[in-house]
């Protein structure tokens, strides 16, 4: 059932409506994965799918790419060093990163079906994680000084991170948008490097989550 109150074709003007709703407001308290079950009680999913269908897909390449924009920004805008990146919006990335082998497999006619399941699959992990804000203004301001994929991949590879397979994954993406939509003034790039210059391990997993063990999961120590 379509419950929207809106129309839109453009995938951040959903994401900012979801981020100001009050209906979220006092909903959730931490992020985390365990979040989803509150979200898909009937009250909270009606609003979720509430703009879930405001979204139209017309034009499915197009607005992938608009789909793996925005989660540059959600996955690598907000991360600070003092507390490092989102696990689940990471996800969030690496998802669409990994769209298109889906859709090599898919006739044309169900590309945006598979687009729209992304999208609801983007709104329940943002409101888990408790909307972040997020910008391509702190994208903007990292200075390449001279610095390319070439220096990002080996300090990736020379990481004490480097066991770790969703920090790859992580590096991994933008580069792929880059090589697929072309370099947009380096803000992929961009965004490659303030991860790898940022990353302290991951964040955002709430109670009850053991989440990420560096002894166990993948941390080399230095």
């Amino acid at each position: 059932m379509d419950n929207s109150t809106y129309k839109t074709t453009p995938l951040p003007e959903v994401i900012e409506r979801v981020r100001k709703d009050s209906r979220f407001d006092s909903v959730l308290s931490e992020p985390g994965i365990l979040n989803l079950d509150i979200l898909t009680q009937r009250q909270h999913l009606d609003v979720v799918r509430e703009h879930w269908n405001a979204w139209q897909v017309v034009d499915p390449i197009r607005q992938f790419e608009e789909c793996c924009d925005l989660a540059v920004l959600i996955a690598l805008s907000n991360g600070v060093m003092e507390r490092s990146f989102d696990f689940y919006n990471a996800h969030i990335l690496t998802v669409a990163h990994a769209l298109p082998v889906l859709w090599t497999y898919l006739p044309p006619k169900h590309l945006a079906t598979v687009l729209r399941q992304y999208v609801h699959f983007v709104i329940l992990t943002y409101v888990s994680q408790l909307r972040p804000d997020f910008g391509i203004e702190v994208l903007e301001e990292v200075t390449l000084d001279g610095r390319g994929w070439d220096w990002v991949i080996n300090t990736a590879l020379n990481s004490k991170w480097a066991l770790d397979v969703h920090f790859f994954k992580v590096v991994r993406a933008p580069k792929v948008f880059e090589e697929t939509f072309g370099r947009k003034e380096d803000i992929y790039l961009k965004a490659a490097i303030k991860y790898v210059n940022e990353f302290r391990g991951w964040e955002g997993y709430g109670s009850g989550i053991e989440g990420f063990v560096p002894s166990r999961d993948g941390w080399m120590p230095e």
